[in-house]
This record gives structure tokens, sequence and C-alpha cells, in this order.
């Protein structure tokens, strides 16, 4: 079994030091959160406690008048404007959240393809410019969904597969 490439060893490192570098590498992952995620959550914090206090203040004018030409400013200002304000505060947050877990899918599918490298010892761009030829002489990568299954694939050869045309699905560079 070979070492993968990239990665190092260093056993002359003691328990004390490999501690502390993991809890400043721990750390500087949990402050990967931006100045924007931040805002986002300060607005839509504060707008949802405005829309709420807004709602609350519409009930309680509402309901200590008995005319209903007076009760009509309090549905407006205060049930209205606090139930917009209370969607727009939810959407930021959402928003916020929705954001974080794109962020979070990012990160874990470059760990993912950087453990698959390491473990295949294919290097980075090395799989997705292999070149292959299927009949009737269309050029593919090898890693082309329309190549599962087929068993008449060869590797490309520039003399001989000059005028191969290019698959619409994988778009391989042509030579």
């Amino acid at each position: 079994m070979t070492e993968p490439s990239g990665v190092t060893f260093d056993l002359t490192e003691s328990a004390e030091e490999r501690d502390a570098r993991l809890a400043t590498e721990a750390a500087r992952l949990r402050s990967t959160g931006g100045s924007g995620d931040r805002i986002f959550q300060l607005v839509g914090g504060a707008l949802l406690l405005i829309g709420l206090l807004a709602i609350f203040a519409g009930w309680y004018g509402v309901s200590h008048t008995a005319r209903e030409w007076r009760q009509t400013p309090y549905i407006m200002s205060g049930g209205i404007l606090g139930l917009a304000l209370v969607f727009i505060g939810g959407f930021a947050y959402f928003a916020l959240w929705l954001t974080r877990l794109v962020e979070m899918t990012h990160r874990q599918t470059a760990v993912l393809e950087r453990i698959e490298r390491a473990l295949t010892g294919i290097g980075e761009g090395e799989e997705a410019e292999r070149l292959v030829v299927a009949p009737p002489g269309v050029l593919h990568r090898s890693s082309c969904p329309l190549l599962l299954g087929k068993t008449d694939v060869r590797p490309f050869q520039s003399k001989r597969d000059a005028k191969a045309g290019a698959c619409p699905v994988c778009e391989p560079p042509l030579p």
C-alpha cells in the first residue's frame, strides 16, 4: 500500500503540539461565518421582534376601541405591517440558514473529493482528461455517463481518431 500524495505524517510531534494544532485548526473552521451572515441574523431577529410588537400594539388598539372606523388604523399599521415584518424577518433567517447549509455541503463535498483522490491515487484533473472513443467514432471523457455498460470503448489515439465527433454530454476537449 502506498502513501497518498500530499499527506505527511510527523512522528516527532508531541501530543501537546498535536492538541494545540488541532485546537487552532478547529477554531479556524468555526470562525468561517462572515459578517454578512451576522447582519442577516441581526436584521431577521430585529424585524421579527418589531413585527410581533406591532401586531400586539394593533391588537391592543383594536381591543380597546368599540367603533369600527377607529379600529381600521390599528389593523392596518399594527396587524398587516406587523405581519409583513414578521415574514421579512423569517425570510432573512431562512436565507441565513439556507446559505449556511449550502456552504456546509460545499465543504463536505470538497473534503470527500480530497479523500477520494487520496484513496484512488488519481490527481485532480487526471480522470477528467482521459479520452476514449466509442462507436460510431464519438469522443468521450472516460467518466461520461453515456459509457456506462459499454464494452467496445477504446483509448483515444490522435492519428487514428482525428475526425471523431465530440460527445454533447461530457463535452471533451477536441485535440
